[in-house]
C-alpha cells in the first residue's frame, strides 16, 4: 500500500480540529455531571443523553483517525484502490456514529427544555416532544436508507462485491433532507426555551444571560447547513468531498454537546468562584488572627472573648463576607423557582 501524499489534503485539518473539540466536549461534559451530580443532586436522564452523546464522540474522533489515516479529506487520484476501500467503509461507520451521538445530543436538549416548563405549559410540552419525535423518525429514516444503500452493505466499499445499490443520487438527497429537518427543529429548539424565558419574572441581566445561552443552539443549525452544503455522494472525488462534509458533522456533534452542557457550565462557573471566595476569606481569617495571644482555651466562645478588642471587627467582616456568599448561593437556586408562571406551578430546577 502506497503512502497517502498530504499535498493539499484536509485529513491533518480535520483530524486536529476533531480531536480539539472532542477534549473541549469531554470537559464540558465533565463539569456538567459535577455540577449536576454531586453540587446540586439534580441529574436527569438529559445528563445521560448527554453522556452517551459524548462516548458516541469519543467513538467518532477513533474512526475520524482511521479514515483520514487511509485518505479520507485527500484527493482520490492520490490514493490507490485499497485505500479508497478502507477509508470508505471506516467513513460510513463513522457516520452512523454521527447521527447516533445528533440524535442523543437534540433528545438532551429537549429533556432539558421540558425539565424547565412548568406542568401547566401541555402546549410547549407537545411542541417539544413533537420536534423530539421529527429527530428520532429523521435518524431513524438516514439510518435505514445508509443501512440499505447497497445489498449486501460490503457494496458500498468493496466495488468487487456483487451487489444492488441505490444510485448516490438518493443518498445525497437523503443526507441534504435530514440536514434541513435537522436545522427547523434546532431552531424551534432555540425559540421554545426563549419564549418561556422572556415570560418569567426575573432578574433581566439572568434572563438575558439565558438567552444568550440558548442562542447559541443555533451554532449546530449553522454546521448542519454547512454539512448539507458540501455533501455530494455523485462527484468524481469522494474522498476529499466527503472530508469537507465531515469536517461540518464533527463541528456539529461536538459543538452540539457544548452548547446542550452550556447551562450547567454556567452553574459551574458560578459555583466555582463562590468556593474560591469562600477559601478567600477563610484565608483572610487565619491570617487575621494572631499565633499567641493571652487566655487561650479550648472553648471557642471563651478564646473569642480573650482576643483584643482590635482584632475582632476583622473576624466579624470576613464572618459576614462569608454569610453572603452563603446567601447569594442560595439565591442563585431558587431564582428559577420564584419566577412566575401561567400555571401557578414554578419548574423543576436544572440549572
Amino acid at each position: 500500500m502506497q503512502a497517502t501524499d498530504s499535498h493539499d489534503s484536509l485529513g491533518p485539518t480535520i483530524n486536529g480540529v476533531q480531536w480539539a473539540v472532542v477534549s473541549l466536549a469531554v470537559i464540558t461534559c465533565l463539569c456538567r455531571l459535577y455540577i449536576r451530580t454531586i453540587r446540586k443532586h439534580n441529574a436527569g436522564l438529559d445528563d445521560i443523553a448527554i453522556v452517551v452523546a459524548t462516548c458516541l464522540s469519543i467513538f467518532g474522533g477513533i474512526t475520524g483517525s482511521i479514515f483520514t489515516h487511509y485518505g479520507i479529506g485527500t484527493h482520490i487520484g492520490q490514493l490507490d484502490s485499497d485505500q479508497v476501500m478502507h477509508a470508505t467503509e471506516w467513513l460510513l461507520i463513522g457516520v452512523f456514529q454521527s447521527y447516533l451521538a445528533l440524535f442523543f445530543v437534540r433528545l438532551s436538549i429537549a429533556i432539558f427544555i421540558v425539565r424547565m416548563l412548568a406542568r401547566s405549559q401541555k402546549r410547549l410540552k407537545a411542541a417539544v416532544y413533537a420536534c423530539l419525535f421529527l429527530n428520532f423518525a429523521n435518524t431513524l429514516m438516514i439510518c435505514i436508507l445508509l443501512g440499505t444503500w447497497c445489498r449486501p452493505l460490503e457494496g458500498v466499499w468493496n466495488k468487487n462485491v456483487p451487489a444492488k445499490c441505490l444510485p448516490n443520487e438518493v443518498v445525497t438527497n437523503g443526507n441534504r433532507a435530514f440536514a434541513a429537518i435537522s436545522a427547523g427543529t434546532d431552531i424551534l429548539y432555540a425559540a421554545l426555551p426563549i419564549a418561556v424565558f422572556w415570560r418569567l419574572q426575573m432578574n433581566w441581566k439572568l434572563k438575558r444571560n439565558l438567552v444568550i445561552i440558548m442562542l447559541f443552539t443555533l451554532v449546530i443549525c449553522a454546521c448542519a447547513i454547512g454539512k448539507a452544503a458540501t455533501v455530494n455522494e455523485t462527484t468524481s472525488d469522494p474522498t476529499y468531498v466527503n472530508g469537507q462534509s465531515t469536517f461540518w458533522a464533527v463541528l456539529e456533534v461536538n459543538l452540539g454537546i457544548i452548547v446542550a452542557s452550556l447551562p450547567a457550565l454556567r452553574q459551574f462557573c458560578i459555583v466555582t468562584r463562590e468556593d474560591i471566595t469562600s477559601l478567600r476569606s477563610k484565608s483572610s481569617t487565619t491570617n487575621d488572627t494572631p499565633s499567641e495571644y493571652d487566655g487561650a482555651g479550648s472553648d471557642e466562645n471563651s478564646s473569642r472573648g480573650s482576643l483584643p478588642t482590635t482584632w475582632r471587627p476583622s473576624m466579624d467582616q470576613a464572618n459576614d463576607t462569608e454569610m453572603k456568599n452563603n446567601i447569594i448561593s442560595v439565591k442563585h437556586d431558587i431564582s428559577i423557582q420564584k419566577s412566575y408562571h401561567p400555571g401557578g406551578e414554578p419548574p423543576v430546577n436544572p440549572w
